[in-house]
């Protein structure tokens, strides 16, 4: 079961779910198990917290959002760009497993709920300062077939190679207006 926190999106996903277009996987619409409009009314025992907000650690503490719920033995998958996003989980939860991720996915949601993927995704996670596997956390991402566990020293190579990417990426999308992905 997958259960989400969503903010601005909140209503839409609570009252309709997620409508994705997907050149891989085709059109469907997926529901949670449940919709939380923030981290509080989450709380309770989860296996996995999954986090994809935009990393700000010079600006603030995110770790701070999953108290309660994180446990020991949780697995937190930060799904984040930047360096050093994983060191105030791992300091906040220290009997947590801390995953890092990085991601490449060519993908919008041009409304709330609606998510347009556009042509593929890649999919990076390591342990980071944790001997935890990460083939779980890959065989559950079935159909991604660009989704791969690394080492935490490889992981940290990509990093700096998505930020790269993004540095080049960025100026050029505002730049040309603005144009998406597609």
């Amino acid at each position: 079961r997958v259960s989400v926190v969503c903010r601005s999106n909140y209503k839409a996903v609570n009252a309709n779910g997620f409508t994705i277009e997907s050149a891989n996987f085709g059109s469907y619409k997926w529901r949670p198990y449940k919709t939380f409009p923030k981290p509080e009314a989450a709380r309770g025992r989860w296996d996995y917290v999954v986090v994809s907000t935009k990393a700000l650690p010079d600006v603030s503490d995110d770790s701070a959002l999953l108290e309660g719920l994180v446990h020991d033995g949780t697995k937190i998958v930060l799904i984040q760009n930047g360096l050093g996003v994983e060191e105030p989980y791992h300091k906040r939860f220290p009997r947590a497993h801390t995953l890092s991720a990085v991601t490449i996915a060519s993908c919008a949601q041009p409304e709330h709920g609606k998510i347009k993927h556009n042509r593929w995704t890649r999919f990076n996670v390591a342990p980071y300062k944790t001997k935890t596997s990460c083939e779980e956390f890959v065989t559950m991402l079935d159909g991604v077939k660009d989704a791969s566990a690394y080492t935490e020293e490889k992981m940290q190579l990509l990093r700096w190679h998505k930020i790269a990417i993004n540095a080049a990426m960025n100026p050029s999308s505002v730049l040309s207006g603005g144009a998406d992905n597609a």
